[in-house]
């Protein structure tokens, strides 16, 4: 999945497998998400968002912050 906007990463965070989305370092990303959609800094959640796929050690890419 690429992921290009907030939208998408929302998108992912839908089909997560099942219990991922219960795990704090996802509730962190969903936190930083909301944040980035609140007007936010999009940087934050796209560190959030990186870090959360090295420690899930899930295949990405992520556009430009």
């Amino acid at each position: 999945m690429e992921l290009r906007t907030l939208a998408d990463a929302r998108a992912l965070m839908r089909h997560l497998p099942v219990g991922h989305a219960e795990r704090p370092t996802w509730h962190h990303v969903a936190k930083e998400l909301a944040a980035a959609a609140d007007g936010g800094d999009v940087a934050d959640a796209a560190i959030a968002l990186r870090l959360a796929f090295m420690i899930e050690n899930i295949e990405h890419e992520l556009g430009p912050v």
